[in-house]
């Protein structure tokens, strides 16, 4: 009789045991589940703001090549009805392409910075991934 008890016990221990096991990797993928899913909405906003950025960027390029059209028209203009001018307005005109030539430098080099960044972060979300549920990265 005893031993029957000491056997339902076991049992019912086993039982109890095997449901907490259960339960805590079932919490321990909703876990890792969000955590993937942070990093996605994460990894989203940088590329949108990547995205935003560009476009501004490739925004203020088109309006100062407007500009640049506008002040060379301006410039035969005055160039035709004032001959001494000719020379300042060369002079202005260079001035303006190098300091686009320049500002163009810099913001690709801002875009290429971002594209490391955003890679670094992507590097970055995979390794905790891997480190968070490496069985569930290898499935993959």
């Amino acid at each position: 009789m005893r031993s029957m008890d000491n056997q339902i016990l076991a049992v019912e221990r086993e039982a109890v045991e095997r449901e907490a096991v259960e339960r805590e990797a079932v919490e321990r993928e909703a876990v890792e589940r969000e955590a993937v899913e942070r990093e996605a909405v994460e990894r989203e906003a940088v590329e949108r703001d990547a995205v935003e950025r560009e476009a501004v960027e490739r925004e203020a390029v088109e309006r100062e090549a407007v500009e640049r059209e506008a002040v060379d028209r301006e410039a035969v203009e005055r160039e035709a009805v004032e001959p001494e001018a000719v020379e300042r307005e060369s002079v202005e005109r260079e001035a303006v392409e190098r300091e686009t030539v320049e500002r163009e430098a810099v913001e690709r080099e801002a875009v290429e910075r971002e594209a490391v960044e955003r890679e670094a972060v992507e590097r970055e979300a995979v390794e905790r991934e891997q480190l968070t549920n490496p069985s569930g990265y290898k499935e993959r």
